[in-house]
Parts: C-alpha cells; sequence; structure tokens
C-alpha cells in the first residue's frame, strides 16, 4: 500500500496516520538507546560518530563480543550521523605551598657559667615551642637542631634561663654552612646576657637566619585532563625563574630536567624547552592529542637562595600544555593557576 498522502496536512492526515500505525508489524518501533557517558582527556573539537544498524542491514549481534559481526553475502549498511562537540581545558589547581629550611643547620651555643640554658623557640602564631636547647657543661659546645622547620607564619627566638647567680654567658645563634656540623660558621648572632639580667627573650627575624641559605620550595597540584604540567617559580629578585616541567604519566619525570628554559618571556617562542610530548608547550594550537584520561597529581619542589634582605612576594604558576589557543573559549587566557608566598626577609 503506498501512503504517500502520509505526509499531507489536509483534514485526513490524522486518519492516514493512525492508519499506519495500525498496519505496522507490532507497531512502529521506538527503540532507546541507554545514555551513557565519555571523558575526553584532552581539550579540542571532536566529531562524534553517533552509528546504528539494525537487523536488515547486513549484521548479526555477537553476543559474545558485544559488537556486530558481517554476514556473508548481504551488503553492510550503517547509518551515521555526526555531532560536533568541543571540549574546553579545564585549569590545573594549586592546592597546597610549603617552604621550608634544613633545620640541621640551625644551631644555638652558650657559654660562661654551666647550668644555664638557651633555647631556640617557634611559634607559629599561638605559643611557643622549644626547637633546640643547650646547657653549659663544657667549652665551646653547639647543639644543632634536625628535619626541616617550615618558614610560612614562623617566629623565631632565643630564651635564656639562667640557674646560675653569678659570672656571664655570652650567647650565640648560629647558622652553619654545613647542616649538621660543629665548624664553618656562616654567620653567628651574638647576645651578651649575664646570670644577673635574669631570663630573656630576643626575637630572630627570618632575614637574620636565612640570607644565604637555601630554602627548599613546594607545590603540591592537580590537573584532570592529560596534560604535561610545568611548574613555574618567580621569586622576586633577579634572577632566573626555576622552571621544571612533569611528564603527565610519570610526574615525577622531568622532562628535559631540573630548571629547564621554558618561554620566561610568554610570547609563544619556547627558549630551549618545547614540553615532553606535546608541540609546543607555550600558547600554542594543541595539534598533538593525548586523549587517555590520566590525571596529574604533582609534588614540585625547587631550592633557592635569597641574598639580600628584602620583603618577597615569591609567585609560582602552575601551567598545563592546553592554553586552546585555536579554539573558542570563553577564558580570556585559561590553562594556569597562580599562587603566592609572602617570604619577609627583612
Amino acid at each position: 500500500m503506498n501512503y504517500g498522502g502520509y505526509a499531507n496536512t489536509g483534514g485526513d492526515y490524522d486518519d492516514l496516520f493512525r492508519g499506519a500505525l495500525g498496519f505496522a508489524s507490532g507497531g512502529i518501533p521506538s527503540p532507546v538507546i541507554p545514555s551513557f557517558s565519555h571523558l575526553w582527556g584532552d581539550n579540542g573539537r571532536y566529531n562524534v560518530d553517533i552509528q546504528a544498524i539494525d537487523d536488515d542491514m547486513g549484521f548479526v549481534w555477537n553476543f559474545a563480543t558485544n559488537e556486530p559481526d558481517p554476514v556473508s553475502g548481504y551488503t553492510q549498511l550503517v547509518s551515521h550521523n555526526f555531532r560536533p562537540v568541543e571540549v574546553e581545558n579545564v585549569n590545573p589547581t594549586i592546592n597546597g605551598i610549603d617552604v621550608s629550611v634544613d633545620a640541621s643547620g640551625l644551631c644555638v651555643r652558650i657559654t660562661g657559667n654551666s647550668g644555664n640554658e638557651l633555647r631556640l623557640e617557634s611559634s607559629y602564631g599561638s605559643g611557643w615551642t622549644t626547637l633546640l636547647s643547650a646547657f653549659h657543661d663544657g667549652p665551646n659546645q653547639v647543639y644543632c637542631g634536625s628535619g626541616t622547620l617550615s618558614l610560612i607564619g614562623l617566629q623565631l627566638r632565643l630564651h635564656y634561663i639562667p640557674e646560675d647567680d653569678a659570672g656571664a654567658n655570652p650567647s650565640w645563634f648560629v647558622v652553619s654552612d654545613f647542616p649538621g656540623q660543629k665548624t664553618q660558621k656562616e654567620k653567628m648572632v651574638t647576645f651578651p646576657w649575664q646570670s644577673g639580667d635574669g631570663e630573656q627573650t630576643q626575637s630572630l627575624s627570618l632575614g637574620d637566619v636565612l640570607l644565604g641559605v637555601p630554602l627548599t620550595f613546594r607545590v603540591n597540584a592537580y590537573d584532570p585532563g592529560s596534560d604535561n604540567l610545568a611548574v613555574i617559580w618567580d621569586w622576586g629578585d633577579s634572577t632566573p625563574f626555576g622552571i621544571q616541567v612533569h611528564e603527565v604519566t610519570d610526574p615525577t619525570v622531568l622532562c628535559g630536567g631540573a630548571n629547564e628554559a621554558l618561554d620566561t618571556n610568554f610570547d609563544g617562542i619556547p627558549t630551549v624547552f618545547d614540553g615532553c610530548s606535546d608541540g609546543v608547550f607555550e600558547r600554542a594550537v594543541n595539534s598533538d592529542r593525548t586523549p587517555t584520561v590520566e590525571p596529574v597529581t604533582l609534588s614540585d619542589v625547587q631550592t633557592h637562595e635569597f641574598s639580600q634582605a628584602y620583603l618577597y612576594y615569591v609567585m609560582v604558576l602552575v601551567v598545563d600544555d592546553d592554553n586552546t589557543e585555536g579554539y573558542p573559549t570563553t577564558y580570556l587566557n585559561d590553562g594556569y593557576d597562580m599562587d603566592f608566598v609572602l617570604l619577609d626577609l627583612r
């Protein structure tokens, strides 16, 4: 039967439509494909090919492999419907920063009458904690700390506690050239305290303690996509940036090694390094696909020494390799996270 009038919008339209439904074997099928999701690991424009087949298109379903097998002697047909999908880049996220010093290089010394005590104490805003103590019970005794000491929010002071009522106790705070050693002092701060002065405390500025001392900077970061991540430290002085690039498949691996130069002008022209396996790291069309979803969690560690007493604003950027230039984006300039560390070395 010819239902050429099926598309007619005249008065017979409803009757013809009902007739079409009535004469169709079992009615007109309305298959529903269960919804599903797909996660892209890289930004870009993708053409999603939605394919459909039925049992009259030259295939038979293989339930063992869960895919169609072609039937010999029949022409195989596939219905296609293409849908463009644009995946925008997701910025990496900084989720922790710390600055620390090797406490084994921080030492105190007390001389003079025996029995008196000198403490190095620390505070992060609520109360004081003893880091190390020196008791004078012999000549030229130096007591050094151990482990690492976080500098963010740190306050230091010397605490002199006399137990003898006579004589002088010249006291020193010492920063050692060689952490853990008791010779080759880099700097010494002297306080000529005496037992008769009673109990004494003296604040130590971080500048007195840490100028010229290697400091350890650590940033923890995360990126949800398959991205190599560069960590860029701007120390706030006249020295070059500290730059390390972490490989997506193993963030402990540094592409090109530690502190590799990487487009420090952000002008799109890499200075030395082109960024792991991606063609160009900085501000470039993302032509190299890394579709496997491998979220990156990294801990970047770099060291730096400051030579001048100053209030430093240290900036850290975590940059991924997909800055979406070349694709429409709702962001003015995406692909990075940034934070600051205020370090008072005056």
